[in-house]
């Protein structure tokens, strides 16, 4: 029997993302329950009609820059829109330009110690793009093994 073939990106939903200005450091992360290639189809009809609730649109409109769509990244999935609105917020940087909740200051220090702890590692290629970093738990040794 043959495992379900993955979605491609586009088809995934309830992700948090990031989608990168083609000409600055600025970028936009942002959460959707639909598909992701929905959600990038609205972001480019808002910055086509230059709606003024889009960040994407007014930074587009104020510069000239383009975003670059076709590019999104998957950055996780949130199993509830709490945990969906912690990691948005958690990829949020200075870059960014976001509406959402700052993290408080005891997560930013945490942040800045796994980003140094991790910094140099790469993700397995057998990895999933959509985990949080959890660690294994003994139990699932002993259920895999």
């Amino acid at each position: 029997m043959k495992p379900k073939a993955p979605l491609s990106t586009g088809e995934t939903a309830n992700v948090v993302y990031r989608i990168q200005c083609s000409s600055c450091e600025v970028n936009y992360v942002g959460i959707t329950g639909e598909r992701l290639q929905t959600r990038m189809t609205e972001h480019e009809g808002a910055v086509q009609r230059q709606k003024q609730r889009s960040l994407v649109a007014q930074h587009c409109a104020a510069t000239g820059h383009a975003f670059a769509f076709k590019d999104v990244v998957v950055l996780g999935r949130g199993s509830d829109q709490t945990a969906g609105e912690t990691l948005e917020a958690w990829h949020n940087t200075s870059n960014a330009i976001n509406r959402c909740v700052k993290l408080p200051a005891a997560y930013q220090a945490s942040r800045v110690k796994y980003k140094q702890h991790d910094h140099g590692k790469e993700r397995r290629s057998d990895a999933p793009a959509n985990s949080t970093n959890e660690r294994a738990r003994p139990s699932d040794a002993v259920a895999n093994g």
